[in-house]
């Protein structure tokens, strides 16, 4: 689980061309991608808790310690990036709907000169209506 290669996930939930080819939208369901972050998450969690640090026998010595540091920041770092392309989907997405917004106010704002105009706007508002999705 562990052994992934951070790029691909993150092309896979925030850049994926099949799923824009099947859906129309590149990015994954946000509950897949909530699905992905708690994974990583848990492992982490599991990690720290699956054994001791060290663990004394009559013949030998296992210290887990390391491999489990090892194990544990793998996860972290798997769960930050995930957690960082999000961050900046989503401010990205802010920025569209500001930007959006903006130019909306502008156009409506608008005092229409003529008819045309007056028509145009009309047309504009209720295009605007329509957009439900980014």
């Amino acid at each position: 689980m562990l052994n992934v290669d951070e790029k691909q996930i993150k092309k896979d939930l925030f850049n994926n061309t099949k799923l824009e080819e099947e859906t129309g939208n590149k990015k994954a369901d946000i509950e897949k991608i909530h699905e992905e972050i708690l994974k990583y998450h848990t492992a982490a969690d599991e990690i720290q808790r699956i054994s001791n640090n060290v663990m004394d026998y009559p013949m030998f010595r296992v210290q887990a310690l390391k491999i489990k540091e090892k194990l544990y920041n793998a996860a972290i770092s798997l769960r930050k990036a995930l957690l960082d392309e999000l961050s900046a989907w989503c401010n990205s997405t802010v920025v569209f709907i500001e930007n959006t917004y903006e130019d909306m106010a502008i156009r409506i704002s608008t005092t229409p000169q003529n008819e045309r105009e007056l028509v145009s706007l009309k047309e504009f508002i209720k295009e605007s209506k329509e957009i439900t999705t980014i």
